[in-house]
């Protein structure tokens, strides 16, 4: 169903509802209103970021501190962790949250936040471990030898994984938790490192983690190590974060830049710098990797926003684009699917819509519509001011691929019983067959008026609407 709606500045937006998608061309005005759609497990991998709905919180306008961290409980609460404490989130209002009184956590700088299955927050600090749970505060941190925490996430069994960092933890840089036991590993599993950072597990139980170099290990088994030759090209921590992909790949960022560092690819067996068109991973320094529900990756960089990487092109988005800061320090994927992006300047939310936009921002080259129409190849015409655009899908993405007739107005357009195209060009009438554009009538046919119309009748017949009030040509 193609609908045709105008708003009360006259400016009309064309939207095609199909398999509950909904598409606009042009600039939707906020006096447009559709019923919104059941909410997706996922963001749609076809979409620009651009075309997801986008929501920001930024720090500069005093609702919320500078975010670090982000999780979410079964009980739908999301919870930020910035600089100024730990906040609960219910859709609307961000609510400072402290534990009860008599309860402390081990310290007061938040480092890391997993929601777990079974309904607890846990929670790192730069001083150890800590679950809330039922009202409860339980610490995993001896206090007199304080550890560092990196990062926390569940395996498939349940059982909570930690990395940690500091004086203490040097010896045991990686621990378990599992029916209220703590256990550490390190040294005596031969784990070749003494700090853990980013962290993430497999489908054949083995917990990857990084470290001045990249550690695979599963309990039982001898580590496995990635990077040791380069460990001293890295700056700073090393191998900061690790996404894995399907079975056999996997994504990690090293701390720097050049060749050999940025953000690289595992897949058979090998490390490579990561590069697809619009994406250079030895020029990326990141600290947030993450693979979303749908299998595409996104990463945030250190001073140039978020990348999404999907079908092995990539799209970005940055502070120009609406992103609350160029430096991203963390991603989260929730329940409903939205992407989470944590900034320097605040707080962000992607989500999908009802309503797929496609404006100057995709590529289409003016924002003045005048016509669309969906062909049987299916390819869509946006006919607009200046030029005839081309929408169909590439390397599984929808994308603008062709201008055609530039610096032409294009009017009115029809698909005949025949595959043959009819447009409205300027003052002319054109027809479209065999990849080829002919003008009908040529001054001739200009000389009467404007097309305003085109149909087809049952018979085959096309018919045109000419405004002779429009009788002049340019």
């Amino acid at each position: 169903m193609i609908s045709v709606l105008r708003t009360t500045w006259g400016r009309a937006v064309v939207v095609r509802i199909r398999a509950r998608r909904v598409f606009v061309f042009g600039t939707l005005l906020a006096n447009l209103s559709l019923l919104a759609l059941p909410r997706a497990l996922a963001l749609d991998p076809d979409r620009r970021i651009s075309q997801y709905g986008h929501t920001v919180w930024r720090i500069q306008d005093g609702a919320i501190g500078p975010p670090t961290n982000i999780a979410q409980t079964t009980d739908g609460f999301l919870w930020i962790a910035t600089a100024q404490g730990l906040l609960r989130f219910d859709g609307v209002r961000f609510v400072p949250w402290q534990p009860p009184q008599g309860q402390n956590l081990p310290g007061t700088h938040f480092s890391a936040l997993l929601g777990s299955r079974d309904g607890s927050l846990w929670i790192g600090t730069t001083r150890g471990l800590a679950r809330w749970k039922d009202g409860q505060l339980r610490t995993y941190t001896d206090l007199e030898h304080p550890t560092g925490i990196s990062a926390i996430i569940e395996d498939d069994s349940g059982t909570i994984w930690a990395t940690r960092y500091g004086q203490y933890a040097r010896e045991a840089p990686l621990c378990s938790i599992s029916e209220e036991t703590l256990r550490c590993f390190g040294k005596k599993e031969g784990i070749p490192v003494t700090y853990g950072l980013g962290l993430a597990h497999d489908s054949e139980g083995n917990i990857w983690f990084g470290s001045k170099v990249l550690v695979r290990w599963r309990p039982g088994t001898p580590p496995t190590t990635y990077f040791g030759e380069i460990a001293e090209l890295a700056k700073g921590d090393g191998v900061g974060e690790i996404a894995l992909g399907p079975p056999g790949t996997a994504w990690a960022s090293l701390d720097g830049t050049g060749p050999r560092l940025g953000v690289r690819h595992y897949s058979g067996r090998k490390w490579a710098s990561y590069v697809v068109p619009g994406f250079d991973g030895a020029r990326a320094l990141s600290h947030a990797l993450l693979v979303d529900r749908r299998g595409s990756l996104w990463v945030g960089t250190q001073n140039d926003g978020v990348y999404l990487i999907c079908g092995g092109v990539a799209d970005h988005y940055g502070v120009s684009d609406g992103l609350s800061g160029n430096s991203v320090v963390g991603l989260f994927e929730d329940r409903e699917g939205n992407l989470w992006v944590a900034t320097d300047g605040g707080l962000d939310m992607f989500r999908d819509t009802a309503l797929i936009s496609y404006t100057t921002r995709q590529g289409v080259s003016e924002r003045g519509f005048h016509s669309v129409i969906a062909l049987r190849n299916g390819a869509v015409w946006m006919g607009t001011g200046d030029a005839l655009n081309i929408l169909r899908k590439q390397d599984g993405k929808t994308a603008i691929l062709d201008r055609k007739l530039s610096g032409q107005g294009i009017g009115p357009m029809l698909e005949d019983h025949s595959g043959v195209v009819w447009l409205g060009v300027d003052l002319a009438l054109m027809r479209f067959q065999n990849g080829r554009f002919r003008e009908i009538g040529g001054q001739r046919f200009a000389g009467i008026g404007g097309v305003e119309g085109i149909a087809e009748d049952s018979g085959g017949t096309t018919w045109v609407l000419i405004d002779p009030a429009r009788n002049y040509r340019t």
